[in-house]
């Protein structure tokens, strides 16, 4: 959870979301993002959003059963 500059509430970033290959399509993955969907509504959050590589299709699947991406690309610069 962080403040956001887009937002009154916070916001809640799911950094990583990693299933276990032998654990993949059996549901673990929207388990996940369901129970963290509700603790955000919980909480009080104003949004959930993660990130993940343009090329990630099976994880793409299951995000886009929940929300179309957000059309943005992340750029980040490290000193």
């Amino acid at each position: 959870m962080h403040d956001s500059t887009s937002a009154l509430d916070p916001v809640c970033l799911m950094q990583d979301l990693f299933v276990d290959p032998d654990a993949r399509a059996g549901g673990v993955g929207a388990a996940l993002i369901d129970w963290l969907r509700a603790e955000t509504a919980a909480r009080g959050w104003s949004a959930l959003y993660w990130h993940t590589r343009e090329t990630n299709y099976r994880a793409r699947a299951l995000y886009d059963k929940y929300t179309p991406h957000s059309g943005f690309l992340r750029y980040t610069l490290r000193e």
